[in-house]
C-alpha cells in the first residue's frame, strides 16, 4: 500500500476514513466488563486498516479501489467489537445497497459479532440522534 501512494492510478484521500473513525469514536461504546458503557476509542492499528480500506481509490473512478479486507488479529484484541463498530459505520454512513455480512469460521464467532452489533443498538450505546435515525 505504501507503493501506491506513489502510482498515479490511484488517489488517497482521508476524508471516508476519517468519517469512520469519527462515527466508531463519537456513537459506538464497548457492551460487555471491564469497558461496558465507555466510549470506543481506536487503536492505531484499527484506524491504520479503516484510511487503508476507505482512503485508496482509483483516480479515473473515484471508486475505492478495496472493497474487501480479510481481518487476522490474534485472540482478545477487540476484533469482534471492532468490526461492530465499523459494520454500524457503513451501515449508517454509506450511500446505501451496501450488502455487510458478518462471517467467521464458525457460527458460534458469526453469531456473538451479530450479537456485539444487536447489543450496541438495543443498549442504546449510541446517541439518542442516531437511534432515532435508525427508526
Amino acid at each position: 500500500m505504501i507503493a501506491d501512494l506513489d502510482n498515479q492510478r490511484y488517489i488517497y484521500d482521508e476524508t471516508l476514513g476519517n468519517l469512520r473513525i469519527d462515527f466508531i469514536e463519537t456513537f459506538c461504546k464497548h457492551t460487555k466488563s471491564p469497558f461496558n458503557g465507555q466510549t470506543f476509542i481506536l487503536e492505531l492499528w484499527e484506524k491504520a486498516i479503516i484510511q487503508i480500506a476507505y482512503g485508496f481509490k482509483i483516480k479515473e473512478t473515484g471508486l475505492r479501489r478495496l472493497n474487501e479486507v480479510i481481518l487476522l488479529v490474534a485472540r482478545k484484541n477487540g476484533k469482534t467489537t471492532f468490526v461492530a463498530g465499523i459494520d454500524l459505520a457503513e451501515f449508517f454512513l454509506s450511500k446505501g445497497g451496501v450488502v455487510i455480512v458478518c462471517a467467521s469460521n464458525t457460527s458460534e464467532q458469526t453469531n456473538i459479532l451479530f450479537e456485539e452489533i444487536n447489543n450496541m443498538i438495543i443498549n442504546k450505546v449510541f446517541s439518542a440522534t442516531i437511534i432515532l435515525c435508525y427508526f
